[in-house]
């Protein structure tokens, strides 16, 4: 899989899995933090918040092998994209509502991370000048692991 690819899919994955939590948060009976045995007991034995976690940690695996395949100067726009499908998944399953505030403020995100991505578009010396194994000849040991 492409780093892009991964870093997109994890994103969606988190807020997927942080969206089916909730779901399980409010089908569990309560529990308190005196009633440890009680409260890990209801919490593994829900199997809608073990398929969140589930999700949540195959996120997580697609981070890092976005962060392992590209620049963080292409990374952390798209993790910054995160925003999108967190809102609509707020807006479709939980019926939330966006005041005129809110709505600027993701406008002016949405403006940052435009002018981020293409303020890093191909400025990276370090980019144009890795190894075939995807290392930076200035941060990498004078050999790497691959031998390139």
């Amino acid at each position: 899989m492409n780093g892009i690819a991964a870093a997109f899919s994890a994103t969606g994955l988190y807020y997927l899995g942080f969206a089916v939590f909730k779901l399980a948060a409010d089908r569990m009976p309560a529990v308190r933090g005196n009633r440890i045995p009680h409260m890990v007991w209801t919490i593994v034995s829900n199997w809608v918040f073990l398929i969140a976690l589930g999700i949540v940690l195959g996120g997580l695996g697609l981070q890092i092998l976005a962060l392992r395949n590209l620049p963080l100067s292409t990374a952390v726009p798209i993790f910054m994209s995160g925003i999108v499908p967190l809102l609509l998944i707020a807006l479709v399953f939980f019926g939330e509502r966006l005041t005129p505030r809110e709505w600027l403020s993701l406008v002016l995100i949405g403006g940052a991370i435009l002018l981020l991505t293409g303020s890093l578009r191909g400025t990276s010396r370090s980019a144009r000048r890795t190894r075939r194994c995807g290392r930076s000849p200035r941060w990498s040991p004078r050999r790497c692991w691959c031998r390139c």
